[in-house]
């Protein structure tokens, strides 16, 4: 098994999370990602008309998020790509087209807002605001402490994301630092909805299935699963 945060192989079978970092196991046959300069001449083939793309921001076990510019709107945006050949096992492609849509369609300011949403015969893409700033995550690793001002501020702001989001029928699930980011002003926007639950749509999640980040999912989360 490999594990698509860290990439560490050789990961015993019996294994539920990486043993180094609690990601997501996948097997080491399945299909191998395609190389950032491949991608982005696929994405400047097949999208060169709607965005300009600048450069690769991150990237996750299956998705990638380039900075680009909308040509036709003059605004700059991140572009989150799952490329088709990773779309196996797990229902990947179902839980990206998921990640799109919920998000879109939760309006408030501290929720990074989804832009647009398409595919190709080579992969899977949305658009979405363009952050200045870095995910709490970083913040934490890099200056380890935060004041108790600055941690109210954050916990207020991501509160009443979340807040709204269960007021309209959907559970994050993976609410950890990386999916919390801070722009340069301080302003803070929850992000990744790829594992949201929607209440009332049975289809979104199966019953018995245990989705999230291992190391911040909640007690119950585990009981369920099994």
């Amino acid at each position: 098994m490999i594990c698509s945060r860290c990439h560490a192989r050789n990961i015993p079978g019996d294994a539920v999370v990486c043993p180094n970092c609690g990601g997501t196991l996948v097997s080491d046959e399945a299909p191998q990602p395609p190389m950032p300069e491949e991608l982005e001449r696929a994405l400047k083939r097949d999208l060169g008309g709607q965005f300009q793309i600048n450069e690769l921001l991150g990237r996750g076990g299956m998705s990638l998020v380039y900075l680009a510019y909308e040509i036709q709107l003059n605004r700059p945006v991140a572009l989150k790509v799952l490329p088709l050949q990773l779309a196996y096992g797990a229902d990947a492609a179902e839980r990206f087209e998921r990640e799109a849509k919920i998000a879109a369609a939760l309006d408030h300011p501290h929720i990074v807002p989804i832009y647009r949403v398409g595919a190709t015969g080579t992969f899977l893409w949305y658009s979405m605001k363009r952050i200045k700033g870095r995910s709490l995550g970083e913040i934490l690793e890099q200056t380890g402490t935060l004041s108790l001002e600055e941690t109210i501020g954050i916990l207020e702001q991501a509160g009443s994301a979340l807040q709204y989001a269960h007021r309209h029928g959907v559970v994050h699930r993976d609410v950890k630092p990386a999916n919390i980011m801070i722009e340069e002003s301080g302003w803070v926007l929850v992000c990744d909805f790829g594992v949201a639950k929607a209440f009332g749509n049975v289809a979104l999640t199966q019953s018995g299935s245990s989705l999230g980040t291992p190391r911040y999912m909640a007690p119950e989360q585990f009981e369920r699963a099994g």
